[in-house]
């Protein structure tokens, strides 16, 4: 086995070869015991860079007791590079003063990180109106002592009013002659944001640039030439004028994944453009829109959480299989397995959340069922109410006929209701895992887990967790603790379920936590 790590300049642990014979089995504690003790190496060169600059700025009168070996200039390069490369951005700057050979040794440093108070020298939580010429003039400065090197992340937090847009864009445009590939642009670090415009054709003066977060801004539209090397596009706190988006779509003709959130849209949003290759679409929150309109051929990902509904028109989506919707509190059984069911017929993972009263719609809800062909998983959130009859859910489950995994997360599951009809048992054929989230061993649940136990001929698992898990988006995650059951409680849930299931080889697990 062969296996070498070395260090990019970036800071990141890079496996530059590995070769390993077919069912070796490889030792990843020597592995990682290796970068531990390479990582402590730098950690303590790193402690000594700075043993030079407070030395250095302690004066020509200060005199040691003991003199020291200088073993940190006896370091090659590369390695003074990574260890100026893991410090703040301000300190990396600071060290050119110890001697000529580290003049300009942080130029190589790939990755810089500055905010107001590193351009200010002192901490400070909303510059003053003085400030601002002197933040610009610095942040020009830093760029051009920066020239003739390689940039590959550059972040940025800083507050600059209106009045200084000019003298911005010559910085991108700086930023663009030193190739930078990640940059990370958040136009305001005050409570009262200026919203510093950003045109966007200065995409078009970055033409090494793969990855872009622009943040807090009034995103203009004005690109008129190709940009083929952006790919992944995130916009938060922006106002995006009428046409902008437009703008970039049908001109950055690399891009593949963009997230709006928290911003203030145009009313009516489209999607489209002859050579658009946007895989993924994810939007958060986003003030303004009511209507949402696609001609993606390539899109394949959309997820779209909101406080009230939009409209959505899937005019041309033939690659669209995931989808997540979140409408605050809103019943939207009837929309999702009726008009986006007819509307995106090649979908394989849904994922939605809907307020629960199912029984007040329920028989409505039943005659506009359509069918989810080839849908594999299905990820549903209730909020529920004292309506709501889980038995109601049994008609959608069945309309998905090559369902595979399904999960329930149930809010606020504290109404039990006596009667809870039966439904006749139709088989889940190829369902393998359920999972049902925030079980509080009610009627209502226990009815519901036993259908699930009852009809799945195929199934592997199912997982009763009282805690709640929900998606947030983004790939995200949450837990929430609920109180435990109490002994009864737990009992009365295992008496019910336990050997109930119709297949032999499932697997029943009664957990607290997921």
């Amino acid at each position: 086995m062969c296996c070498r790590w070395d260090l990019v300049a970036g800071g990141k642990l890079n496996n530059m070869s590995s070769s390993f014979p077919t069912g070796a089995t490889i030792c990843s504690q020597d592995m990682a015991s290796s970068v531990v003790t390479r990582s402590l190496w730098l950690v303590v060169c790193g402690s000594a860079v700075f043993a030079l600059l407070r030395r250095r700025k302690r004066g020509k009168g200060y005199r040691h007791s003991v003199v020291h070996k200088d073993i940190i200039s006896q370091l090659p390069d590369d390695i003074l590079v990574s260890i100026i490369a893991r410090t703040p951005t301000r300190s990396a700057v600071s060290t050119s003063i110890l001697s000529k050979r580290w003049r300009t040794l942080y130029k190589s440093a790939s990755n810089f990180k500055l905010c107001c108070s590193d351009l200010l020298s002192r901490c400070t939580l909303a510059p003053h109106d003085s400030d601002f010429q002197l933040i610009i003039h610095r942040l020009e400065r830093f760029l051009q002592l920066c020239s003739g090197s390689k940039i590959i992340s550059f972040q940025l937090k800083i507050c600059l009013t209106k009045s200084y847009a000019n003298q911005f864009e010559q910085c991108i445009y700086s930023l663009g002659k030193l190739g930078v590939e990640e940059l990370i642009l958040h136009l305001s670090c005050c409570t009262k944001p200026s919203y510093l415009p950003f045109s966007c054709h200065l995409l078009s003066e970055l033409p090494s640039l793969k990855y872009l977060l622009l943040g807090t801004c009034s995103l203009l539209p004005n690109l008129k030439s190709i940009c083929n090397s952006l790919q992944i596009l995130h916009l938060t706190f922006v106002t995006i004028v009428p046409g902008s988006l437009e703008c970039i779509l049908s001109n950055c003709l690399g891009l593949h994944s963009l997230s709006i959130r928290d911003s203030h849209c145009p009313t009516k949003l489209c999607f489209h453009g002859p050579d658009l290759q946007l895989k993924t679409l994810i939007m958060e929150y986003c003030e303004g829109t009511t209507e949402i309109e696609f001609y993606a051929s390539n899109l394949a990902t959309f997820e779209f959480q909101n406080l009230e509904m939009v409209n959505f028109v899937f005019g041309h989506v033939p690659q669209l299989e995931t989808i997540y919707l979140s409408f605050k509190c809103k019943n939207i059984m009837s929309y999702v397995f009726g008009k986006l069911c007819e509307d995106s017929p090649r979908l394989k993972s849904l994922t939605f959340e809907t307020e629960g009263g199912f029984c007040q719609s329920t028989r409505h809800m039943w005659m506009g069922i359509k069918t989810f062909c080839i849908l594999r998983r299905l990820d549903l959130s209730v909020y529920c109410t004292p309506e709501t009859n889980l038995s109601a859910l049994t008609p959608f489950l069945e309309s998905c006929p090559l369902l595979q995994e399904f999960h329930l997360d149930l809010r606020n599951m504290e109404y039990d209701q006596v009667d809870v009809p039966r439904k006749p048992v139709l088989f889940l054929s190829r369902l393998r895992k359920a999972e049902i989230t925030g079980f509080c061993g009610t009627t209502n649940e226990i009815e519901f887990a036993l259908y699930i136990l009852k009809s799945a001929a195929s199934l592997e698992q199912l997982r009763i967790i009282r805690c709640v898990k929900y998606y947030r988006g983004s790939g995200r995650w949450r837990t929430r603790s609920n109180t435990p059951w109490s002994g009864v409680t737990r009992e009365r849930i295992e008496q019910r379920l336990q050997d109930q299931a119709l297949s032999k080889t499932a697997q029943l697990i009664i957990r607290h936590e997921t």
